[in-house]
């Protein structure tokens, strides 16, 4: 603590301890300072502050402290706090240098500093090394890996890049100048797998949309085995094809000089028939309101006249090109607010002159039940994409329940109307194109034979659910003769586990009615009683931890959303089968991910950021995708 100001006025003496006053020559034996005040006050009439106690520093006192502190480490957390908001927020690196931020810092803390934005880029910049070189450990120390990538344009500056996406982290937005060639896809890959010290024995998974150069890249580069088409591209196909709508390249097909903005797109639909006329008709009615003031103030004035606050009137949705389920959408919008643009067109056709286009014709009732069939249709497709697409990590073992429920309701669906029945059979034949052999596939069957959830009860075919259990137990015995992981087997953390949660409840309808027609036709809960697989022989039965596994019933899947963890609770006694298990949950079925990273590269390199730089964009992407544990380790 500093001396107290008295001294000024007093000196003393180290032998005798004996204190004399500058003014009158007083002296005091060994006096206290409150003396020493004392008399200064009295006798001199001058009065000093006197300092705090001690443990209780004075405002003036902190702050000369905190002055003596300012570059120490609150202001540097201070710093990566600014940074962590700067990269989370997808905020410009300009904020720091702007009045309003830089007077709201100033009054939560005048003795802080903001950097200028030179400065902040520079600490972005030693942020991404520094976070890297740390999620690059972490991903070293896994013993596999699942990859999802895409590409992607901005629409801005015409640049293209290629999105890879490791373990639900986005580790950048890598440029792309060169043509989207297999070769030169191949080539950024190696690059950036080199990078990242990835080695491909431990990529045990690439997903990717259904692009021929970006598939054929993967397949080459890594292995035909380990490349995983995307489940929601593969969705999008069947509502497209089932709507005879135009398909659209894939983003990894359309070179940057030839990408169309949406202006610039021609009418989407593919074909003249009754469902293509009628989606017509109703985008053309669309289309009026969106562009018309009048029209979109009167829909919103007859609403509220039906009794709706304002706050909860609603517009009319557009169909989107690129995405099918845009024109679901539409249609349910459409069908909610009839009667209100019913009664709007009728208006405006009377009110001549009101608006600058012609009012177009309103559907008529029969018209109106079609849409009304082709809604109820194409709701379990909705379910089913938005399933896919929302969830953080959607697992292979999701597909194959996915697609059997996702027939069974289309199929029990009594259509009245010729569109809605030719609807039906599109949509049946569009999933068994899409989805053909799906069973068969070893990778995505044994993912759902090895979920508590489903099981066996998610197979149509037995065929392929027999020789799944096959390869299992094959698998099965190499793990317990070795004590060891297969090769190629998969330790995920916590953090993964957490996102393979079940949001959707489109799987239960498939899996119980498959599993009420199994016990129906076998007559019994489960066709493992007797201890051996259809088509095996006693000698060849199953090892006893499968056979108890197989035995035991699903479990409710509402009660076990996550598998992982599921899985973790029955760990005892099943240790060889959890091992197999984990080989396979956390591989990803859609490129969703790698998506969301573009997404979020379209955040960031706005018309306002026109001139960041491809480099910086990638450590943006990066930083933003990064968890806080990374950037305040405890």
């Amino acid at each position: 603590m500093a001396p107290s100001p008295v001294w000024v006025y007093f000196s003393e003496d180290e032998k005798t301890k004996v204190v004399k006053c500058s003014k009158c020559t007083q002296s005091f034996d060994n006096p206290s300072t409150t003396t020493l005040y004392y008399h200064l006050s009295h006798v001199h009439f001058i009065n000093l502050k006197k300092l705090p106690p001690k443990g209780r520093p004075s405002s003036n006192a902190m702050s000369e402290r905190e002055e003596e502190e300012r570059g120490g480490a609150r202001d540097d957390a201070c710093t990566q706090a600014l940074l962590y908001m700067l990269a989370k927020d997808d905020m410009a690196v300009r904020t720091v240098e702007r009045d309003g931020f830089r007077k709201f810092v100033y009054t939560l803390q005048p003795l802080y500093h903001v950097p200028s934005e030179p400065t902040i880029t520079k600490k972005l910049g030693l942020k991404y090394e520094e976070l890297r070189a740390a999620v690059g450990h972490e991903l070293a120390e896994a013993e596999g890996l699942s990859l999802a990538c895409d590409l992607w344009t901005h629409k801005e500056t015409m640049n293209a890049y290629l999105g890879n996406d490791f373990e639900c982290v986005e580790i950048g937005a890598r440029p792309m100048p060169e043509k989207k060639t297999i070769e030169n896809l191949r080539v950024a890959l190696r690059e950036i797998c080199a990078e990242w010290r990835i080695d491909y024995d431990r990529v045990c998974a690439v997903v990717t949309d259904g692009g021929a150069n970006i598939k054929g890249a993967v397949r080459d580069e890594f292995a035909g085995v380990k490349h995983i088409s995307c489940v929601a591209h593969r969705l999008n196909m069947i509502g497209h094809s089932a709507l005879h709508f135009k398909v659209p390249k894939l983003p990894s097909e359309v070179e940057p000089e030839n990408a169309l903005r949406e202006e610039d797109i021609a009418d989407s639909l593919d074909a003249t028939t009754d469902i293509t006329l009628l989606i017509q008709k109703v985008k053309k009615i669309v289309r009026f309101f969106r562009s018309s003031d009048v029209a979109t103030q009167k829909l919103k004035d007859q609403q509220q006249h039906d009794g709706k606050e304002p706050h909860q009137c609603l517009k009319l949705v557009q169909q989107v090109r690129i995405r099918w389920n845009s024109a679901f959408y539409m249609i349910d919008r459409f069908l909610l607010l009839s009667d209100q643009v019913t009664a709007v067109l009728f208006k405006l056709a009377r009110e001549r002159g009101s608006t600058k286009r012609k009012p177009p014709p309103m559907v008529s009732m029969d018209e109106l039940e079609v849409l009304r069939e082709v809604r109820d249709l194409l709701k379990p497709l909705e379910e089913a994409t938005r399933l896919v697409c929302v969830g953080k990590s959607v697992s292979l073992g999701y597909v194959i329940p996915l697609v059997s429920g996702l027939k069974q309701k289309i199929s029990k669906f009594e259509a009245a109307t010729a569109v809605g029945f030719n609807l039906e059979q599109e949509l049946l034949a569009q999933i068994d194109k899409q989805f053909q052999g799906i069973e068969l596939l070893r990778a995505y069957a044994a993912a759902t034979m090895l979920d508590p959830r489903f099981k066996k009860w998610a197979f149509q075919s037995p065929v392929a659910a027999s020789n799944i259990v096959n390869h299992l137990s094959k698998s099965y015995r190499m793990s317990a003769n070795s004590c060891n992981r297969v090769p190629g087997s998969i330790v995920i953390g916590s953090k993964v586990k957490e996102k393979l949660q079940d949001d959707g409840r489109a799987l239960e309808e498939a899996v119980s009615v498959q599993r009420e027609a199994t016990a129906a036709n076998s007559g019994s809960l489960c066709p493992y009683a007797s201890g051996v697989w259809a088509g095996q022989d006693t000698a060849s039965a199953l090892p006893s931890q499968l056979r108890a596994y197989l035995l035991s019933p699903p479990l409710d899947r509402r009660e076990h959303p996550n598998p992982i963890k599921a899985w973790e609770s029955m760990k005892t006694g099943h240790e060889h089968l959890y091992d197999l298990a984990m080989q396979y949950f956390p591989v990803m079925a859609t490129s969703s991910s790698a998506e969301r990273l573009f997404s979020h590269a379209g955040l960031i390199a706005t018309q306002l950021r026109s001139r960041l730089s491809p480099e910086h964009l990638n450590q943006l992407v990066f930083l933003r995708s990064v968890p806080a544990r990374f950037w305040f380790p405890k």
